[in-house]
Order: structure tokens, then C-alpha cells, then sequence
């Protein structure tokens, strides 16, 4: 258990990659540098912070974005991925983002299961409550709708979670690159 403990603070405490630059020797900004736990806790942005809380600060002061933020890079892998410039741009962009699509209404439609899981489950209690025979009794097998519907609230709530988190790690990049286009 204790080298458990030891390898996942190892893990969440290594650097990442070494600071990268620009070829015009600007910084690039330092999310995917450091460590898992400066990265999830925001301290890779606090020389930003501290820079923003001066007098003056400009463009320079904000270091350069990675590469698949970059507008330049963004739209030579979009025209690379694209079928034909003859097509409506709907379907350029759907061909060129159809996996993380694909992706994201699969994901949405499990969701949707989790999503009306806590409703089902009230309602298998309400319906148990009202054919019971001796409505002043205690029954022990109450509980267990009782448990189904804590379980289906806190799975829904950790699906949606999970979609939420795939969509802002960049697991849906789609959104990240129709925003530089």
C-alpha cells in the first residue's frame, strides 16, 4: 500500500516535458510542462497571474499558445483533413471532426440512460409504496429502492461529470479548433 502511495505521488509530482519555446523565443505556456498536480491545482499559470496583476502587461507577457490552439496549425490540419473545397462547409466540418462527433453523441446518449435512471428509480418506489398491503409496516425490502435511487443520482451525476471532463481535457477537440477558424 505504501509504495502504492509513493509511485502516485511520483506520478502526480514528475515534470512532464522541459519548457518550450517558440522559434521566435517566446515561451510556450506551460499547462502540458508541468507536473499532473501543478497542472490540475492551476499553478502553471501563476507567473501569468503575477504578470497581470502589474501596472502594464501586454501582449508579451502572455506566453504563446501550444500547438493545437494555434490558429496556423488549426487550420493547415483542418484543410489537410478535409475532403473535397467543392463541399458545403457543414459537411467539411463533420468529415474532419466525425470521430470526436461520433465520440460525443455516443456519449451523450449513455448519459441520457444515467440521466433518467434516478426518475425510474423514484418511480419504482412510488409504485412499490402504493401495492404494499399494510402501509403502516417497515419493510426492509423499501431500502432497496431507497439505495437505487442514490446510485442511479450519483452515476448520473458522474457520467455527466465525465463528459464535462472530456470535453474541457480536449477530448472533443473540435471545440477547441472551430474556435480559431
Amino acid at each position: 500500500m505504501t509504495s502504492i502511495l509513493a509511485l502516485m505521488a511520483t506520478i502526480f509530482s514528475i515534470k512532464r516535458r522541459p519548457v518550450v519555446f517558440r522559434p521566435d523565443g517566446k515561451i510556450v505556456d506551460q499547462q502540458m510542462t508541468v507536473s499532473l498536480w501543478s497542472r490540475y491545482s492551476f499553478q502553471w499559470c501563476a507567473d501569468v497571474l503575477s504578470a497581470a496583476g502589474k501596472e502594464k502587461f501586454g501582449n508579451e507577457d502572455v506566453p504563446a499558445v501550444d500547438h493545437i490552439v494555434r490558429s496556423e496549425n488549426a487550420t493547415e490540419r483542418f484543410y489537410n483533413i478535409v475532403l473535397k473545397d467543392s463541399m458545403p462547409l457543414w459537411l467539411q466540418i463533420f468529415w474532419a471532426f466525425r470521430s470526436q462527433l461520433i465520440l460525443q453523441w455516443l456519449s451523450i446518449l449513455f448519459s441520457n440512460f444515467f440521466d433518467v435512471a434516478p426518475a425510474f428509480a423514484t418511480l419504482q418506489l412510488l409504485k412499490y409504496l402504493e401495492t404494499r398491503t399494510d402501509p403502516n409496516a417497515i419493510e426492509p425490502g423499501s431500502w432497496k429502492y431507497v439505495v437505487g435511487i442514490v446510485v442511479a443520482s450519483m452515476s448520473s451525476h458522474m457520467v455527466d461529470s465525465r463528459i464535462m471532463w472530456w470535453s474541457m481535457a480536449g477530448k472533443f477537440k473540435f471545440q477547441v479548433l472551430m474556435c480559431t477558424h
